[in-house]
């Protein structure tokens, strides 16, 4: 009985996430049809304007960029035809700004970026975050740990894309030591060689930062908060009675108490990895997902669109979903079925 509760549980999550997604998917695609505006018929006027000529040619050049583009007939069968090339053959059509290059080669070449800068940077200001934030808690009347607290409550306030401009001007402009643009110097060639590397180390610190900085102070005062509620607790008591040492209290009972919910945290931050990284990545210039979207949305490059913000929602769902289904593993206490 109990097995089938538990393939019932996991059988309804799932489908409800994609259920989500689906609708999700339907909501991007009408949303992006209905604003005003026609990139391709923008497009060809330009080209009229800035080589002042006409040709009666020229609308069947619409007609056929109307037809690769999806743009062709009522907003239903668009709708139709890009469901159907997306589940059966996961193609997003072709893109406006690299045409014939197909929207998700762009988006497949612009992950690995996001990926490395911001899921890599959310997982260490975490990681310091919890540790510091569970010692903050722990010796919460010691002098440091009252001045880690005040500048956690200053700095946690500070946007990510504030503390990008005030790095790049330290260390970009007054003091000049780092690079602030791009992902890695224009006169290298992308490959696994030490010289690349060390570049792409070297471009990848500041936007680090920017993110490190502010979610670290947020993840102190988080687990702070929590470490303070827990101190409480019954069972703690109880371990000093036994004659437990206070730091095998502090980690064994203290910061695994703590974790599960910082766990969740975690998860969640990384499926909005995409949606954070637009004003970070527009302002380093970084060729990932974040100024990828940008552009798309300046030129109305609709297939492009469509690509960033499914992955973007893909990635908050299935992080969503993964919670769900191991929670009760991580804590038996927890009763899903």
């Amino acid at each position: 009985m109990l097995k089938h509760r538990l393939v019932r549980y996991y059988l309804e999550r799932v489908i409800s996430t994609f259920a989500v997604f689906f609708v999700t998917i339907s909501a991007i695609f009408v949303l992006w049809r209905l604003l005003p505006g026609n990139p391709i018929l923008a497009y060809v006027t330009a080209m009229q304007q800035q080589y002042s000529y006409y040709s009666p040619e020229m609308l069947r050049v619409i007609d056929n960029y109307k037809k690769t583009f999806n743009l062709e007939g009522d907003l239903l069968t668009q709708y139709i035809n890009f469901i159907r090339e997306l589940f059966l053959h996961g193609n997003l059509g072709p893109s406006f700004l690299r045409f014939p290059k197909p929207a998700q080669e762009l988006i497949a070449e612009a992950i690995p970026w996001t990926i490395g800068l911001l899921a890599l940077s959310t997982a260490i200001a975490w990681a310091l975050g919890v540790t510091i934030g569970g010692l903050v808690g722990w010796l919460r009347e010691k002098r440091v740990a009252t001045v880690l607290y005040a500048m956690s409550v200053f700095l946690s306030q500070v946007p990510s894309y504030m503390m990008a401009v005030i790095l790049v001007l330290f260390f970009g402009y007054i003091w000049a030591i780092l690079p602030f643009q791009g992902a890695y110097s224009p006169a290298l060639k992308p490959g696994l060689y030490l010289e690349f590397i060390v570049d792409v180390i070297r471009h990848g610190i500041l936007p680090a930062l920017s993110i490190i900085v502010v979610n670290l102070f947020g993840w102190i005062l988080s687990t702070r908060s929590l470490v303070v509620s827990i101190m409480g607790e019954d069972y703690l008591t109880f371990a000093e009675a036994k004659g437990l040492r206070k730091f095998r209290i502090f980690k064994r009972y203290i910061m695994r108490s703590s974790l599960l919910p910082q766990i969740t945290a975690l998860g969640m931050q990384l499926g909005f990895t995409v949606n954070g990284s637009v004003l970070i990545e527009s302002i380093f210039l970084y060729p990932g997902i974040g100024r990828l979207l940008t552009l798309a949305i300046t030129y109305k490059d609709y297939n492009v669109i469509n690509g960033c913000i499914i992955l973007s929602s893909g990635l908050v769902l299935f992080a969503n979903l993964l919670l769900e289904l191991v929670y009760p593993l991580i804590d038996p206490r927890i009763e899903r079925w």
